[in-house]
């Protein structure tokens, strides 16, 4: 987003920039450079759009011969937290009335709903999203970001430049207005292009969500009410809650203008129980194309997500298609033809994982909407073509995306069931399922950080959450809290060293040796408090979990 941009911290002077009487004259050959800078102006209207041009700015703002300014367009009910954003990052800004009254040398644009036509300067218009698929939201059947009253002002063509991801949109551009196509240029897609260039890193990102070992599965909604979240505001809860915790684990990223519009509060509020399941809410300003590339699967809707996530070969499920927001024959129109839907009045889990092992569909069809060329050379190239300059020796730009900072909660209540056990000797193995949602057969195990009062009451195991300094401190704990729910039948706590005692109902005490998670050693105690053989040594599987405990009584 925005905080990609490495804009300069000084603050806006009028006029031209001369030496103040009795200052200090810089070293020459700076000052020449300062005084013959060109002055690029990038034009905001919202995060989306500010997004988009972030990888075009950044090395813009790294050339000393160049002077960025920035300016928002007011006019979209997006842009509020722009203008602090922008001042936190110590960018130069103009406000719009401004910004028309004077000349630059060259304007970046990336939504058609500013009034480009008063900007002094050669515009390059770039999309806001993959591709052009989308209709206007406020003008009756055009395109989104190609709408021709933006593009045409009293029967003149206004963008200098306009970007396009394939060669195949120049046909749309044509079908506009016959003029525009020799003013395209056709770049790819910078998104697109450091999406597959981190595929190499995708342990890293996966490191970051802590998703290793288990199958990432990536919500991604657009805005609006066709959209996922619009559509099904509990679909992510649902999810997360019903997908395995040991196999699966969920993300969930919107698009900026869903924060914008309704407020940080207001969002993590709709949330808040699936974070509290463990879903992984990526911010408002969060990085979007790392989790891409870290998940596994991806359940989407009509937004460009959809088409990257398809494009790099990710297995996608389409939760809502957006309706009649989609242009028909477009490249998002075929794709939701292609692409397998989520049935959201079925079991979740079946479906999830028939798609993870079907694999990618669709693949070719979604990469071929984006030209296979170096985007940002190419829009940096046509960039300093209307700066009538050189390209810097040395282009300042960075492909690597970032990690992803995500916080994560486990849940403190999980429902457990046991589906498979074996007995051999004194030996067992058991096979667990463990989900948030309650199951059949299943069995309760609270932590006692909990905020679930009544869950801790229903427990049938209760465990302390903390790490205790030996042994028989975890016993007093154990003891309280089976005194504390007299509903649970079992209490387990464990010292910093991984070692866990259990007090059971029936008074007997055990002793439980290994590596296993204390929620899943409940489990196991829980199996073993049942059974009558009570073998001494126990394996259990979970997901990406298999270890052994050893219980002494």
């Amino acid at each position: 987003m925005v905080s990609e941009f490495e804009a300069g911290s000084r603050k806006p002077e009028a006029g031209s920039r001369k030496p103040e009487a009795g200052s200090r004259k810089p070293e020459a050959g700076l000052w020449d450079t300062v005084r013959a800078a060109r002055r690029v102006l990038v034009i905001l209207r919202n995060p989306a759009a500010a997004n988009r041009l972030s990888d075009l700015v950044r090395p813009l703002t790294a050339d000393p011969r160049l002077e960025v300014w920035f300016t928002v367009d007011h006019g979209s009910g997006f842009a509020g937290g722009l203008p602090a954003r922008l001042t936190a990052m110590g960018a130069l800004q103009l406000s719009w009335a401004e910004a028309v009254e004077e000349q630059f040398d060259l304007a970046l644009a990336a939504s058609d709903k500013t009034d480009l036509h008063l900007v002094q300067a050669p515009v390059m218009l770039m999309p806001h999203g993959a591709g052009f698929h989308r209709f206007a939201a406020d003008t009756a059947g055009e395109i989104s970001g190609l709408r021709r009253s933006a593009l045409i002002h009293d029967g003149e063509v206004v963008p200098a430049t306009i970007v396009v991801a394939h060669e195949a949109d120049i046909a749309t551009l044509n079908d506009i207005d016959r003029r525009l196509p020799e003013r395209a240029l056709v770049a790819g897609d910078p998104a697109y292009q450091r999406i597959v260039r981190n595929l190499p890193l995708r342990h890293r990102y996966r490191q970051a969500l802590t998703a290793d070992g288990r199958e990432l599965v990536l919500l991604c909604s657009t805005w609006g009410p066709e959209s996922l979240f619009g559509r099904n505001p509990q679909l992510p809860h649902d999810i997360v809650t019903t997908l395995p915790v040991d196999r699966f684990a969920v993300a969930l990223t919107m698009h900026p203008n869903v924060w914008e519009r309704h407020g940080e509060l207001q969002v993590r509020a709709w949330t808040r129980s699936a974070t509290a399941a463990g879903l992984r809410l990526i911010p408002a300003q969060g990085e979007w194309r790392s989790v891409i590339v870290a998940a596994d699967l991806v359940i989407s809707d009509h937004g460009s997500l959809t088409a990257y996530a398809a494009a790099i070969g990710k297995p996608t499920l389409f939760a809502a298609n957006g309706g009649g927001e989609v242009v028909p024959g477009s490249m998002m129109d075929r794709l939701r033809g292609g692409l397998p839907q989520l049935r959201t009045g079925e079991s979740l889990e079946p479906q999830i994982t028939a798609a993870l092992v079907g694999g990618a569909r669709d693949s070719e069809l979604a990469a071929s909407a984006f030209a296979a060329q170096d985007a940002l050379a190419t829009m940096l190239t046509r960039a300093y073509e209307i700066l009538n300059l050189p390209l810097p020796q040395h282009t300042a730009r960075n492909d690597g995306l970032p990690i992803p900072e995500v916080a994560v909660q486990k849940p403190t209540v999980l429902h457990a069931t046991i589906t498979e056990a074996r007995e051999s000797g004194d030996q067992a193995t058991l096979r667990l399922h463990r989900t948030v949602a309650p199951s059949s057969d299943c069995h309760l195990v609270a932590n006692d950080h909990t905020d679930d009062i009544s869950a801790l009451e229903r427990a049938s195991a209760v465990f302390s959450g903390d790490l205790h300094p030996s042994l028989e401190h975890a016993r007093t704990r154990a003891r309280h809290l089976l005194h504390t729910f007299p509903g649970a039948r079992l209490t387990m706590a464990e010292t910093a060293d991984g070692a866990k005692v259990a007090v059971l109902r029936d008074h007997r005490e055990a002793t439980i040796v290994g590596s296993l998670p204390i929620s899943v050693a409940c489990s196991g105690v829980y199996w073993w408090s049942r059974t009558p053989d009570r073998p001494q040594r126990i394996t259990i599987g979970s997901g990406t979990i298999l270890a052994s405990m050893t219980i002494q009584s």
